[in-house]
């Protein structure tokens, strides 16, 4: 929250006060914030805010679920130096510290033309840059026959690769960061214990 000063009864100040309950912890986001409603609303901090909740709602379901999970995703990789790559890279994020590819995705490829565009870039990636690791994050809230068309990707051997939701993925890049607060070869024998569980299921599934 941005610190108070003292209140000379000017638009800024009310606009101050009415926003004081809000949690920036990040005084510049702060500034960002006020700087955009002065220079769009005259100081109205609370037109600025309803105008950013109408765009978002203006926005389908899954291209809301996607920016919400890009943001979880950038919040975690920052502290390690993480970074959005440009819209014409084949990958979201990059953590070059840890040599880690970061591709987010809300759904699974519908069609079959996406999904192998979609191994295609990882194989591609894990072939010219050997040892790069790369992880491929969706929601959390997946229904789990989703999930394990996701989990059913690293079956196709792509070296590096870690398909895992929001939550694993937090695990996963701790361990990452850290290999002596969490064993990072443990985290993965247990992830590929549980992959290959799911892709049983599947199978036994579509036997059935």
């Amino acid at each position: 929250m941005k610190p108070e000063g003292p209140d000379d009864g000017s638009d800024k100040d009310k606009a101050d006060r009415r926003v004081k309950s809000v949690n920036f912890t990040d005084l510049a986001l702060f500034e960002y914030a006020m700087n955009r409603a002065t220079n769009l609303y005259g100081g109205n901090f609370s037109a600025y805010v309803i105008a950013l909740i109408e765009r978002d709602r203006s926005l389908g379901d899954s291209r809301r679920v996607y920016l919400d999970l890009e943001h979880r995703i950038l919040d975690l990789i920052r502290p390690h130096g993480g970074e959005t790559l440009p819209g014409d890279e084949a990958f979201d994020f990059r953590v070059s510290a840890l040599n880690l590819l970061i591709e987010a995705k809300s759904r699974f490829p519908r069609q079959r033309e996406m999904e192998y565009q979609l191994l295609s870039s990882l194989q591609k990636a894990a072939i010219t840059d050997p040892g790069v690791r790369i992880a491929l994050v969706y929601p959390q809230d997946l229904a789990d026959a989703e999930k394990e068309r996701f989990r059913q990707l690293e079956a196709a051997g792509v070296e590096g690769l870690r398909v895992c939701d929001i939550t694993e993925f937090e695990r996963y890049l701790t361990a990452l960061a850290d290999p002596s607060t969490v064993d990072l070869e443990e985290s993965l024998r247990e992830q590929q214990e549980a992959d290959a569980k799911l892709r049983d299921r599947s199978r036994s599934k579509e036997s059935n």
